[in-house]
């Protein structure tokens, strides 16, 4: 089932907590081809969702 935001302004919450997720990790994909960059982001989101306790 996909993630519904119920409340507003809990898209930004979530944006906001990727993004300090990704910033904190030194999260970067400059140099990698498109196959590999999609893998990295894949992997992120993955990472961030488990570190998120969800």
């Amino acid at each position: 089932m996909a993630h519904e935001p119920t409340e507003a302004g809990e898209s930004e919450t979530l944006a906001v907590s990727l993004r300090t997720y990704l910033s904190e990790t030194g999260f970067s994909f400059t140099g990698l081809t498109g196959k590999e960059a999609t893998q990295a982001i894949t992997w992120a989101m993955v990472q961030w969702v488990g570190a998120s306790g969800w």
